[in-house]
């Protein structure tokens, strides 16, 4: 049976996604994953398929099922960011109208933190929807798998680029004044970009 064929078996499916979900919430700004154990570590080699899209034909055909599972956790991110731009518009119009540098920018660090504890949520979320839907379709794991890895990444970039994002505004207060609605408008929308361009 080649790698790209095989079923996963279901406690090797939670234990890869239980240990991928561990590795992407443990340090935000791992892109790529890497098991803990080595037995995990050899299972997790033996999925590697020549690409995603050769995952989902492996898998029986079950492309609409990762779609739709990649589509609705690129939407929670797009809402995420939407919620952080509409939050970074309001202090800043705040911060214009009443000069307190201090009160804003403990907002914006406090955006900074939610930013970290929401990329951890989100994981959170998306492994418990990656198990419901391998319980539904058992022989998609392999595309559940490299979805859920996929996703993760792109959460981890967007979510280190969002709290990277507030840490440059805490750094100059003033100078953020003189560029804060350009510099709103084109970091959210290259957000969007990655996001809508990420597989």
């Amino acid at each position: 049976m080649s790698a790209q064929s095989m079923v996963l078996a279901r406690n090797d499916f939670e234990s890869i996604i239980d240990d991928m979900a561990a590795h992407f919430k443990s340090d935000r700004r791992a892109q790529g994953y890497s098991a803990e154990s080595k037995a995990l570590n050899e299972l997790y080699e033996s999925l590697q398929p020549v690409s995603l899209a050769v995952s989902y034909v492996s898998d029986g055909g079950n492309d609409q099922v990762i779609d739709r599972f990649v589509g609705d956790c690129k939407a929670d991110l797009n809402s995420d960011s939407a919620g952080f731009h509409g939050k970074t518009s309001e202090y800043t119009k705040a911060l214009e109208s009443s000069n307190n540098q201090d009160d804003f920018s403990r907002k914006i660090d406090e955006m900074a933190d939610k930013a970290k504890r929401d990329n951890a949520a989100a994981i959170d979320r998306w492994r418990d929807k990656a198990k419901e839907i391998y319980k539904e379709n058992p022989g998609a794991g392999n595309a559940i798998v490299f979805a859920f890895q996929s996703v993760c990444s792109l959460a981890n970039k967007v979510y280190s680029a969002i709290i990277d994002f507030f840490s440059s505004i805490i750094q100059s207060v003033a100078k953020w004044l003189a560029n804060a609605w350009s510099s709103i408008k084109n970091f959210f929308s290259d957000v969007g970009n990655v996001i809508s361009g990420w597989f």
